[in-house]
């Protein structure tokens, strides 16, 4: 009987390796970082108080003047609701005119 004979193994099949590898354990990592915290726009006003010292912004005014009544004194700014939208227009309702 002849011995075994082991081979080295071939390029190409360790690069294979290596990317699976490397592709598991970026994947083990990335879900035990968790997910990212997205800033919260609270309210649906045009203006928004950014608060610098807690989470996120109070978009809950309706003008600028109230916006900055809350924030002066403060470490906080106003500044215009990304995400605002406008109320949409009631039209009263057309009258077809008679035949």
């Amino acid at each position: 009987m002849s011995p075994a004979v082991s081979r080295a193994p071939r390029p190409h099949q360790f690069l294979l390796r290596s990317v699976l590898a490397l592709a598991t354990l970026v994947t083990a990592t990335t879900f035990a970082l968790g997910g990212a915290q997205a800033q919260a726009f609270r309210g649906r006003g045009p203006w928004c108080t950014a608060y610098f010292d807690g989470p996120g912004y109070s978009c809950s005014f309706y003008s600028y003047e109230q916006c900055w009544a809350t924030a002066s004194g403060l470490t906080n700014h106003c500044l215009r609701n990304p995400f605002y939208v406008p109320p949409s227009e009631v039209r009263p309702p057309r009258r077809r005119p008679r035949p």
